[in-house]
């Protein structure tokens, strides 16, 4: 599931062309990029949520996307990324954990249509003696 959600989002990078401008040292892939001037770094701000599959699937997106020669990732909470992407912070992605923060971006003008790839739902797990199961059940449904 991890795989195909982090596939399924770096793979709207290459479709949207999200390439950013700077250059780095090609990785040592043996596919050639077809347009040298098309390579660069792609910059990923993305929901802390999002770390480990993202680190995850960097290794083969490289592989598979020769002219991409790094990606870069920063982390944070969607609400500060969204803030950070308003006042002009560089980046070719972003991705967040909230519709609100999404919604901030995209009323900005600074993105068009955003594109939902996965989402999320809340589960509590209680330990089976704990005696306070109850008492936070009836809290979550106020």
């Amino acid at each position: 599931m991890v795989r195909f959600l982090g596939t399924l989002l770096l793979g709207t990078l290459c479709f949207t062309g999200c390439v950013s401008s700077t250059s780095a040292p090609n990785d040592s892939s043996s596919i050639a990029c077809p347009a040298p001037e098309d390579e660069g770094i792609v910059v990923v701000l993305a929901a802390s949520s999002m770390a480990n599959v993202l680190e995850e699937i960097k290794p083969e997106y490289l592989a598979d996307h020769p002219c991409v020669t790094d990606l870069v990732f920063s982390f944070g909470s969607s609400a500060t990324l969204a803030a950070q992407i308003v006042n002009g912070s560089p980046s070719d992605v972003f991705v967040s954990a909230s519709k609100s923060t999404m919604d901030t971006v995209t009323s900005a003008g600074v993105i068009s249509t955003p594109s939902r790839f996965a989402k999320n739902y809340a589960a509590i797990l209680f330990y089976k003696d704990s005696k306070f199961d109850e008492n936070i059940t009836s809290l979550l449904s106020l």
